[in-house]
This record gives structure tokens, C-alpha cells and sequence, in this order.
């Protein structure tokens, strides 16, 4: 081992990463720089060749290396344990990785740039994607799995540091099988960072997804008239369990951060979602925190949401310390300034056709009178100012595209207004 086969080493990887070369033709080159000498002989090799080297460079040369055996053969990791820790390189596996995930080093380093950034709720942007990257740099997940097993605290402080936050999505994924630690877990829910206050949140609820996944296919299969080998009542205890679990872990949060973790979390799951995360929204403690994320964060992006919103909102009792009822108007009211939002800044609601008219009925039904009464002015106003006459068509016709559009919405949502509010009255005359 000497500097030019972990300098040849280096450039069979960079040439597989940047996809110069196939993944058997970096196997072939790897066998011959290493004349097929086994992993154990290559890692001892490596110990002669590293001792009169500096830290830095031991570092990379180490990691260089493990990344090449493992792109031989990624079944090899068991076998690479046992040789790192045998030989004492798990200080220097370890800082290679660092080098590579979480420095700026021009020589050795991973660059990558992640779409979260355009999703205001990270949750959403997790589970959307299965692969982050995993496929692309796999010989850099299977060396930071061979830490894991020699070191988890080391493994985890890596984790954290990854300025590409690749480990640590690919744990979320699967794709990297390492479990988190309880301490790894609380300091996602504690960091700044949105998205890992988001991965900590998806550690959390991965047995609670669970279930809410088994509840749906027990109901689907009964209502099918299918066989199923699921208790419901064994799933709802397990659920209890993951819940209780669950909110052991939201009390390293801050109010703000625990709201919107279940916020994010209730709207990727409108179908089915546990209750007590509901009755948790609207109590007296974090009500106006849910507000918040409900008026102010970006997250409420279609009819569809508002709908789920207040269909969560009408069901779910709101309550104080003392066990009591409070009240909902302020909650009610967020629903309606999201909707006037939704015209006002021409987003949301991008034309009118039976959907949009049946979310729009079921969220009226649910608001009280006031509320309805202060969205039907705000539309009408905002009616009296579009451009859409037939005089606008002739003069200003790119103008009067999009004001008809606002219109037929504005029209739409008058309508069915003013057609519930009609309804007693006509059953009246029945």
C-alpha cells in the first residue's frame, strides 16, 4: 500500500460517483490495484502505510480505502468491521467521513442540493421521496454503516454533522439500517434545522404510521367483505403505546416546534390520524400556537387542506386545564383568512369545477354564520375590483383572462353560500 494506490483508489471512485464508469468495470479496476489481495491483507496494508502520515491524511487515505473495498463487494461490511476495529482505524474511519459529509475540504467532499427548501411542511418532503441519493453513494452509506457497528456514538455524531443531512434521510428512508438512539432522536427535535426537527418527528411516528397503515386496511377489508388476521383492538393498544411514546419525546420541544411537527404530520395523514393528536391542537395550551401554523406558515396549500382543517377543527373538542370547553371562534376565523388568502393572492384555488364546489360546501356547513357572513362581503368586494366585463376582454384581454377565472371561483363560492343559507328556509316551505 503507498500513495499511489490509494491516489488510484480514489480516482476508480470519483469515476464510478460521477458515473465514468460502470459499476463492474470499478469492480475489475479496484481487483487490480489491489492485485485481489483480500480485505483483511488490503486493511492490514493500509495500517504500514498510514503510520508516518499525518492525521488528515491518515483520515482520508482510510476512508478512501474502506469505500473501495466496499465497492467491491458490498456485502462485505461484516468482514470490514471486524478488520477496522481489530487494527485500531475507527478514530480515522471516522474522520474521513467527516472529511467527506461534513467539511469543506476541495479535496475530498459531497456536494449535494436537496429540494426541501420548496416544502414549507418537511414532513411532506420525507415521505415523498424513497431515495436520497442512496444508489448514487452507496459505498459512502455501507462505510458509515460499518461505523455505526463499531461505534454508534461516533456513527450519530457523524449524523448530526453531515452538512448533506444524507445519513441521517436514509435512515428515515430505510435504506441505511441503523436505528436511532433515544439521545440521537432528542437532538433532532431540539436542532434549529427544520428538516432533522422533521426526521426526529418521523422517528418518533414510524410505529404510529403503522398503525394508522393496519386500521385502514382492517376497515378496507371488512367493508370488502375480505379476510384480514388483524385485531383492531391489538392495534389500537399498540397505538396507544406509540403515542404515549410519541409525546414523551415532542416534551424536548419547544411549543412552537411541537405544533408544527403535528401539524405536518395531520396533514400528510387526512384520512386517518390519531384523535389525541387533534385534542392536542386545540386545548387552551397550544391553540394559538396552531393558529400560527395554520395563518402563517405557507403549509395549508389547497381547498382539500382547509377542508381537512375544519372537518378536524368541528370534531374535535377544544378544552382548558380545568377540562372545559373553550371556545373556537379564533380558529374558525384562521379558516376563513386562509380562504380570503387563497383569492387575494390568487393561489389555491386554481379554477372551479364539483370538487372545489364540494369542499367549499362541506367547510361553510362547518363555520359559524359570522364567519360565513365575513367571507361572503370579503368575496363580494373583492368581486366589485376583478376586470372581467366584456369591455375589459377588448382592452386589457391578458388582464381579463385571470380576473374571469377569479371570477368564476368568487361565483362559485357565493353560490354555495348563498344556497346553504337559503336551505332551512326552503325546507321551511316543504
Amino acid at each position: 500500500m503507498d500513495e499511489t494506490t490509494v491516489r488510484d483508489l480514489s480516482q476508480v471512485l470519483d469515476d464510478h460517483l460521477n458515473e465514468r464508469l460502470k459499476r463492474l468495470d470499478a469492480k475489475k479496476k479496484i481487483n487490480s490495484i489491489l492485485h485481489n489481495k483480500s480485505s483483511a491483507t488490503v486493511i492490514r496494508e493500509l495500517c504500514g502505510y498510514i503510520s508516518s502520515l499525518s492525521g488528515k491524511a491518515k483520515n482520508i487515505a482510510t476512508v478512501i480505502v474502506v469505500m473501495a473495498l466496499l465497492r467491491r463487494n458490498l456485502d462485505n461490511v461484516s468482514e470490514i468491521k471486524e478488520v477496522i476495529e481489530l487494527h485500531g482505524l475507527v478514530g480515522h474511519l471516522y474522520g474521513g467521513l467527516y472529511t467527506l459529509l461534513a467539511s469543506d475540504s476541495e479535496l475530498l467532499s459531497i456536494k449535494v442540493n436537496l429540494t426541501d427548501s420548496s416544502y414549507e411542511n418537511k414532513y411532506n418532503y420525507l415521505i415523498r421521496f424513497f431515495d436520497f441519493n442512496y444508489w448514487d453513494y452507496i459505498e459512502v452509506f455501507e462505510a458509515a454503516k460499518v461505523l455505526s457497528l463499531v461505534d454508534s456514538q461516533k456513527f450519530e455524531m457523524l449524523a448530526l454533522l453531515d452538512k448533506t443531512k444524507l445519513i441521517l434521510l436514509n435512515m428515515a428512508s430505510h435504506h441505511l439500517s441503523v436505528e436511532p438512539s433515544k439521545k440521537l432522536i432528542g437532538k433532532l427535535l431540539q436542532d434549529e434545522d427544520e428538516l432533522k426537527q422533521n426526521i426526529g418527528l418521523h422517528f418518533i411516528t414510524r410505529s404510529i404510521t403503522r398503525c394508522i397503515q393496519d386500521i385502514e386496511y382492517i376497515k378496507r377489508s371488512e367493508k370488502l367483505g375480505g379476510y384480514h388476521d388483524k385485531s383492531i383492538r391489538s392495534v389500537q393498544r399498540t397505538l396507544k403505546t406509540a403515542l404515549n411514546g410519541c409525546y414523551t419525546f415532542l416534551e424536548y420541544c419547544d411549543k412552537r416546534t411541537h405544533i408544527a411537527l403535528l401539524t405536518n404530520f395531520l396533514l400528510v395523514h387526512q384520512s386517518t390520524y390519531p384523535v389525541a393528536f387533534a385534542r392536542n391542537l386545540l386545548n387552551s395550551e397550544f391553540q394559538s400556537e396552531f393558529i400560527y401554523q395554520i395563518s402563517n406558515t405557507g403549509k395549508v396549500k389547497t381547498l382539500k387542506d382547509v377542508a381537512f382543517l375544519i372537518g378536524l377543527i368541528s370534531n374535535t373538542p377544544a378544552i382548558n386545564e380545568e377540562n372545559k370547553r373553550i371556545s373556537k371562534s379564533l380558529l374558525y376565523m384562521a379558516i376563513v383568512n386562509i380562504i380570503m388568502s387563497f383569492i387575494d393572492d390568487k393561489k389555491g384555488i386554481y379554477g372551479w369545477d364539483e370538487q372545489q364546489s364540494r369542499y367549499i360546501e362541506f367547510i361553510c356547513q362547518r363555520l359559524p354564520a359570522r364567519c360565513i357572513s365575513k367571507l361572503r362581503a370579503h368575496l363580494t368586494n373583492k368581486d366589485r375590483s376583478l376586470m372581467a366585463s366584456k369591455l375589459d376582454e377588448m382592452i386589457r384581454f391578458q388582464i381579463y383572462l385571470e380576473d374571469k377565472r377569479q371570477h368564476e371561483i368568487i361565483s362559485g363560492i357565493i353560490n354555495t353560500i348563498d344556497m346553504l343559507t337559503m336551505k332551512p328556509a326552503i325546507d321551511l316551505l316543504k
